[in-house]
């Protein structure tokens, strides 16, 4: 499932979880090369487009005291949390 991937890959980049799926060997050997590091989700481009979305709230917010989405469909509404989500870590980090 997607989610328990981004939830994995959360743990790795916060250094608690190692996931080495694509190194694996038939019949249990260890790999021949080490698996390559990802880059951490913080500077993937979702995450980056994802910030630039929240700042982009904030000031929307701060201008407009007040922001409307209408008729959002199911992945909007899921993007728009995850764009207030990021709004109110990019605050913290702001304070």
């Amino acid at each position: 499932m997607a989610s328990d991937w981004r939830s994995a890959d959360a743990l790795r980049d916060r250094g608690l979880l190692m996931i080495d799926d694509d190194s694996a060997v038939a019949g249990g050997s260890e790999p021949t090369e080490p698996a390559k590091p990802r880059r951490p989700y913080s500077e993937r481009p979702v995450a980056r487009a994802r910030r630039a979305k929240a700042q982009e709230l904030i000031d929307r917010l701060v201008a407009e005291g007040r922001v409307r989405i209408t008729d959002p469909d199911g992945d909007e509404v899921a993007e728009w949390r995850r764009v207030v989500a990021a709004s109110v870590l990019t605050l913290a980090h702001q304070c």
